[in-house]
């Protein structure tokens, strides 16, 4: 006999002649831009450090916000999380994070796309229609850019903290209809911010490299501001707070 849970606590649907289960999922989506290229550029060795310090930030991002990671696909993320707030706040801290650390050592832009449905689970990942949808609205993503679907942002209409831009309408390789999508408008953190989140990520580790974990950007701000001197910590930690209420998340 079938059954059914709230969403908010793993919503599914038990098919017990098939061993499928259809739950309500948020889906992420993340793709680097001209990987192929920068793997050209910069030869095996270095594209695959720069890779690995890539998924470390992915990784960190998806443990902060209680998401799971199903699918690595060489340079694409598939990330599930059992609500879309969830979904579109770990996609922009991954967004904040590489934009804050982007420079020789990480020359990565990702784009992104959400999208919330359900979806088939079977063994560790999804399938079905809302995972295609995911896959193309992140394909349809311009460089640094997060779009969500309309299911998404009806979602979190009462989400005051998530901001929006103008919606468009998209045709999805392989879908007979159009789908709406909006731009997220995330920015990055003020330059004091980024500064002692780069500061935190290459000091206060002792011996390991700075990439030896996973860097969220609470994880670099509270390192760099114990590396930081005594006088200026009282100082800067004001203005990082004041400079963090009017920057939108």
């Amino acid at each position: 006999m079938a059954s059914e849970r709230n969403p908010e606590s793993g919503a599914h649907r038990h098919d017990p002649s098939r061993g499928l289960s259809v739950r309500d999922v948020s889906l992420v989506f993340c793709d680097v831009v001209h990987f192929t290229e920068m793997t050209e550029a910069l030869g095996d060795r270095s594209a695959h450090e720069v890779m690995t310090r890539y998924y470390r930030i992915v990784r960190g991002e998806v443990a902060r916000c209680r998401g799971d990671e199903l699918e690595l696909r060489g340079d694409g993320f598939l990330l599930s999380f059992p609500d879309a707030e969830s979904a579109v706040r770990c996609a922009i801290g991954i967004q904040r994070v590489l934009g804050d650390t982007r420079g020789p050592l990480l020359p990565i832009r990702v784009r992104m796309g959400v999208h919330s449905g359900r979806a088939i689970r079977e063994g560790g990942s999804y399938f079905g229609r809302t995972v295609i949808a995911a896959a193309r609205i992140a394909a349809a993503a311009q460089p640094d850019e997060i779009l969500v679907s309309a299911r998404v942002r009806a979602a979190l209409r009462e989400c005051h903290a998530l901001h929006f831009g103008r919606s468009r309408e998209l045709i999805l390789k392989g879908f007979q209809r159009s789908h709406r999508v909006s731009c997220v408008l995330w920015s990055r953190r003020p330059p004091l911010s980024r500064w002692v989140a780069r500061l935190g990520t290459t000091r206060g580790q002792g011996t390991r490299p700075a990439a030896a974990r996973p860097v969220t950007a609470e994880v670099a701000s509270a390192a760099g501001l114990r590396a930081l001197g005594t006088h200026a910590r009282h100082f800067l930690g004001r203005a990082a707070a004041a400079a963090q209420r009017a920057a939108p998340l």
